[in-house]
């Protein structure tokens, strides 16, 4: 199997393989076989990076309309106040644990196996997986001149990766006009697997509205565009096994993350010491079976339960 080297905690090894979701010739019971744990009130999927990939193969085979939330403390945690972002994540197929402080969140409430799934190492994992079995793959975001050197650092690190469309649109609010063409060309292209970045909670939102009419899987990974392009350096392996990830990001971008970390992080841990005193004290149980949220219509669209 290829082994991805650049960043800690790529190399798709046995440890990985945890957790799995069961096979099934249902829709539904596949995802069923699931767990979550709640945080804040948002379900995160009980998962490593071989059960995501394994999830998203899967889905991305059978062409369904699905979307995946990749949720750290700032988007948990500001979902308190942003409706928009909250229904987002409530509504997603699945959210994973791309921050360590809910890795360490998760296991506290009572999943001793939980790992981080991060959201730019899942995406060299799907990657890869997409290559062996010719999946196709599009982009929706990023900056216009770091997409063209993203797509070409895929290219050399998956030769037989098949792009089949990569959009980067304006940051200001799109036209009517706009965005019925860009979902257009998305749909045209068939990409069964679509990688969207452009950032929380906007990526969230979008792939809420646009999950039904795109019928393939979206995974929000935010900055991941731009690690993956060489235009932002991740944190030191050691930040981020220590959970500091967030201080090394916020000396790297310290005007645009000053006020987020000021305004989340410590809310994130006010409110999760309340979870947990519910959990130990009131005996509360925030880990339960994951189900699916959506069924099909005739024609494919997928509508809520």
């Amino acid at each position: 199997m290829k082994k991805i080297k650049k960043h800690p905690g790529n190399t798709l090894s046995q440890s990985h393989f945890l957790d799995l979701p069961l096979r099934s010739s249902s829709h539904k019971g596949f995802v069923n076989r699931i767990t979550k744990s709640r945080l804040l009130n948002i379900p995160i999927a009980n998962l490593n990076y071989h059960g995501f990939v394994n999830q998203i193969t899967y889905w991305a085979n059978k062409r369904e309309h699905r979307f995946i939330g990749v949720c750290n403390v700032h988007s948990i945690t500001s979902a308190a106040w942003t409706p928009q972002l909250k229904e987002a994540l409530l509504k997603a197929d699945l959210n994973t644990a791309d921050g360590i402080p809910l890795v360490w969140a998760q296991k506290l409430l009572g999943h001793r196996k939980a790992s981080r799934v991060y959201g730019p190492t899942l995406m060299l994992h799907t990657l890869e997986r997409a290559e062996k079995n010719n999946l196709r793959v599009a982009f929706y975001g990023g900056h216009p001149e770091r997409l063209p050197i993203l797509l070409e650092n895929l290219r050399k690190r998956f030769p037989k990766l098949n792009i089949v469309e990569a959009i980067s649109p304006p940051f200001r609010p799109l036209t009517h006009k706009e965005d019925q063409e860009f979902t257009q060309r998305l749909i045209d292209s068939q990409a069964q697997i679509i990688w969207v970045g452009i950032g929380c909670p906007k990526q969230e939102t979008w792939m809420l509205e646009h999950s039904p009419k795109i019928q393939g899987v979206m995974i929000g990974v935010g900055a991941a565009f731009d690690f993956h392009a060489g235009a932002i350096k991740q944190s030191p392996a050691y930040l981020q096994k220590i959970g500091l990830e967030w201080a090394y990001r916020l000396y790297c971008e310290p005007r645009r993350l000053f006020l987020r970390y000021l305004t989340t992080n410590p809310i994130f841990l006010l409110r999760m010491a309340v979870q947990l005193t519910s959990k130990f004290f009131l005996k509360h149980n925030y880990i339960c079976p994951h189900k699916d949220r959506y069924s099909r219509t005739k024609n494919g669209i997928k509508e809520f339960n």
